[in-house]
């Protein structure tokens, strides 16, 4: 068959024909008056679109969740449980301005506090065709330029989408229905259930999933508004600072509309129907109807309420994050009695896949600087000393990739090239533990006391850079006393206004300085920071292009940089990953010089060999990015496990392949009865016709698999990714009508693939090849706009009841490979193991 080249108009995850309903008592809004506010004429946008029914998203710090200081969140709470307890449907309606900014997305993270859905900036349809979005390269592979009324509009279903019976004052142009969100999804893979690992399927209880038939869809979430790098302006001298974002990203709202009528409720209506909640309520012990609300501005869930996001799951999930191992395949330590070149004091490593909401476009490699290290710092312990009393510094070396440049103040003359390697990287440092409240006993800082705490973050325009390679040196200062020629004092030192927050430290003076070629970061000087708990740094990578392969989405989850492939030092992120060492600064040269860093050439080159584990417990849980280097086995956390010599291979079988599991696999089939074939642990059921209320009728969702086993080895590719064929993985599908396709072979479809472990491989399996964006006609990819249920099932790659599937897994290391076959595909409503 053809491919799929229809425009992204109603294609969008499923709207259940009978949706599930909790049990919840009888809320005061069953007085409402269902259908909104009347229109005859106009749309949507403009009838709709003012403060009379616009609900400000509020504003947070991402300071307190070791967040990017130079992002900016918006974040709402809704509750389609609650939404449901009422005799009304609901659709909510997201509307704003795109922000003068490097990155933006909207964000749907479901009730366990991971991605749902998302829009990348790229991927949202502007209000309407007159209009332009600024993050969109045309066929000179440059954006428009920004223009501060660029507006967007992103309807988010809450389990029904307006149809044939919209007023006509009320309608969305299917131009901005581009945007369609389905809340009622649930986040795709890190499922537990299907892990035959004992130490993390028997440490958890089950894992609370959808069915084929999505009757037990998600019923509340947030939504999450980002935008990263806004510019700064400051005025006045060193001492006397005033720094501010100019322009600041603009206020994005919410409407809250009649999904029978498609016309929205006025929002003082909706306040005096306790139908939203701007207060901080305690639920258990305010009246019921402050916590009936459908939209919230505080996590209601907070208060162990129902209704609202389920804190055991993510409890669970954040367990399941830190006692999964982390690989590590070589030692990097410079400390060692002969290090290779490239030794690294920081044991930089990415998370695990699941991270409490997350930016879904972003990756996160973290590591430590150790107490010890620490607090040597300012006395000159920690480094080979050469002048009595001076001190160390950190120094950072690192190759910044080619950037966007974006964003610039009015009159906004920069435009986002479609050339560049990486749209936005930043490093963070903060505290995993932060010193207790009484240490700041004047108050002036709130956010000490809480846990963790983000003290600065750096992005790419605050770095002095040398050489067309784009080399970066940093000097983080902990308590030395750096030399005249260093300081912000000394001749040509510039203060950094730009992808620096925040912009001023405790002395109201610059927190970065360039001078002579160095970036300097001086944390003594910062209200926040104390030698006593050990120094986290996170290094944020965000839409790396599709031919930069060094970027942290090359190191696969849970897993060690450093790799020594190349038997020089390298590692999966090549140069782009910092190299920290310890150093005398009166020993530095007085101008930072081209840096010798690793090959580009190590980037995503995985050793043949098996890495090494530590062995983290429910007791003894990982804590990213608080790990350190060991070569001792077993080695626990924080220590990692690097073996000098590593371990062949291991066995490369599939146990079982399935869709939805509703109990842990373990738990269900027992510790042996899946390790043979032929076995009954598969199971693959139809996932059932979804319904479009839009006047499409039904359409299948693609197919959701877990891949469980052994020896599957490691995916030598970013992750997640989106690939038609791999020579890694292949599906035979033998229709039972009489047709086949493979992957192998086949143009009309693409697998994503979520993750891709040792044990395990969380896939969809026949995503549509061609699905086109309405407003620039691009390609969507699932990695930017939504998840691979984005799609339908692609039409040439159907599955059906009595198909038979074989899937055929290679080891990508070893070349080992092993097939399981004709698993026949069981009739949708077939009852779950």
């Amino acid at each position: 068959m053809a491919p799929n080249n229809s425009i992204r108009t109603w294609l969008r995850p499923g709207f259940p024909a009978a949706f599930f309903l909790c049990a919840l008592p009888v809320w005061s809004q069953d007085a409402i008056t269902c259908g909104g506010a009347p229109m005859t004429t106009g749309d949507f946008y403009t009838n709709f679109a003012n403060s009379t029914y616009q609900i400000p998203i509020p504003k947070v710090s991402g300071a307190l969740a070791a967040g990017d200081l130079n992002s900016t969140y918006f974040t709402l709470y809704y509750s389609i449980a609650n939404a449901n307890a009422t005799p009304c449907k609901f659709e909510l309606v997201v509307v704003g301005t795109f922000p003068d900014a490097r990155y933006f997305s909207i964000a749907d993270n479901d009730m366990h506090s991971a991605v749902g859905e998302h829009l990348a900036d790229a991927d949202i349809d502007p209000v309407n065709t007159s209009m332009t979005n600024p993050f969109v390269p045309d066929s000179s592979g440059q954006s428009p330029p920004y223009n501060g009324n660029q507006q967007y509009l992103v309807p988010i279903s809450l389990g029904t989408v307006p149809g044939a019976k919209v007023q006509p004052g009320c309608a969305i142009a299917p131009f901005e229905e581009d945007n369609l969100l389905d809340a009622t999804q649930r986040h795709l893979s890190m499922d537990w259930n299907s892990s035959y690992t004992p130490s993390i399927a028997n440490a958890l209880s089950a894992h609370v999933v959808d069915t084929p038939s999505h009757s037990n869809p998600n019923t509340a979430g947030s939504i999450i508004v980002r935008s990263y790098l806004s510019p700064e302006t400051c005025t006045g001298t060193p001492g006397s600072l005033s720094c501010f974002q100019s322009p600041a990203p603009p206020q994005p709202f919410a409407i809250l509309r009649d999904a029978t009528t498609g016309c929205a409720y006025a929002k003082n209506y909706l306040e005096s129907n306790n139908l939203i909640n701007f207060k901080q309520l305690n639920c258990a012990q305010n009246p019921p109807a402050g916590c009936g609300a459908i939209l919230s501005a505080t996590d209601l869930s907070a208060t162990n309420v129902p209704n609202w996001l389920d804190v055991a799951q993510k409890t669970q999930h954040n367990d399941e994050a830190n006692i999964t191992p982390q690989a590590c395949y070589a030692d990097g330590d410079p400390t060692l009695a002969s290090p290779l070149p490239f030794a690294n004091r920081v044991a930089w490593t990415r998370i695990a896949q699941w991270e409490g909401s997350p930016s879904p476009d972003d990756s996160y490699v973290g590591g430590a600087v150790s107490q010890n290290d620490l607090a040597g710092m300012p006395a000159g312990s920690a480094c080979a000393q050469k002048k009595t009393g001076d001190g160390c510094v950190m120094r950072f070396r690192f190759r910044i990739p080619d950037m966007p440049g974006t964003p610039c103040p009015s009159p906004y003359l920069c435009s986002l090239s479609s050339s560049a390697q990486l749209r936005y990287m930043s490093l963070t440092f903060y505290y995993q533990t932060a010193p207790p409240p009484n240490a700041d006993p004047n108050g002036i800082h709130p956010e000490v006391g809480y846990s963790p705490v983000s003290i600065v973050s750096l992005a790419d325009p605050a770095f002095a850079t040398a050489g067309s390679q784009h080399y970066a040196t940093l000097i983080v200062n902990a308590g030395a006393t750096l030399p005249a020629w260093l300081r912000l004092t000394a001749t040509g030192a510039a203060g950094a206004t730009q992808g620096v927050q925040p912009v001023t430290n405790k002395n109201n003076s610059y927190s970065v300085w360039t001078v002579n070629g160095y970036t300097v970061l001086d944390l003594s000087q910062m209200a926040t920071f104390y030698t006593t708990y050990p120094l986290l740094v996170t290094l944020r990578n965000t839409l790396p292009g599709a031919t930069f392969y060094c970027s942290g989405a090359a190191v696969p989850f849970s897993t060690a940089e450093y790799t020594n492939a190349d038997g020089n030092g390298g590692g999966l992120m090549g140069p782009y990953v910092p190299l920290v060492d310890y150093v005398d600064p009166n020993y530095l040269p007085q101008s930072a010089p081209p840096t010798n860093l690793p090959a580009e050439s190590s980037c995503g080159v995985l050793p043949s060999a098996q890495p090494g584990f530590n062995s983290p417990t429910l007791s003894n849980q990982v804590d990213f990015p608080n790990q350190y280097w060991s070569s001792t086995a077993p080695a626990t956390p924080p220590n990692l496990y690097c073996p000098a010599s590593q371990s062949s291979a291991s066995s490369t079988a599939i146990y079982f392949v399935a869709t939805q599991f509703p109990t842990p696999a373990l738990t269900e089939f027992g510790a042996a009865a899946c390790l043979t074939q032929p076995n009954s642990c598969s199971q693959i059921v139809v996932q059932s016709p979804q319904t479009s209320e839009l006047g499409n009728g039904t359409w299948p969702p693609p197919l959701p698999l877990t891949i469980v086993g052994t020896g599957f080895g490691v995916l030598p590719q970013s992750l997640p990714t989106a690939v038609q064929g791999s020579p890694y993985l292949e599906i035979h599908n033998a229709e039972a009508s009489g047709g086949t396709w493979d992957t192998a072979a086949t143009t009309y479809c693409q697998m994503y693939i979520a993750n891709w472990t040792n044990t395990s491989i969380s896939l969809v399996a026949n995503l549509p090849v061609g699905v086109r964006d309405m407003y620039s006609s691009t390609v969507l990819s699932p990695l930017s706009d939504v998840g691979p249920w984005t799609f339908p099932a692609a039409p040439g790659c159907p599955v059906a009841s009595a198909d038979k599937l074989t899937f055929t897994v290679t080891n990508p290391q070893s070349g080992a490979r092993v097939t399981i076959s004709s698993i026949q595909v069981d009739p949708a409503g077939t009852t779950l193991f």
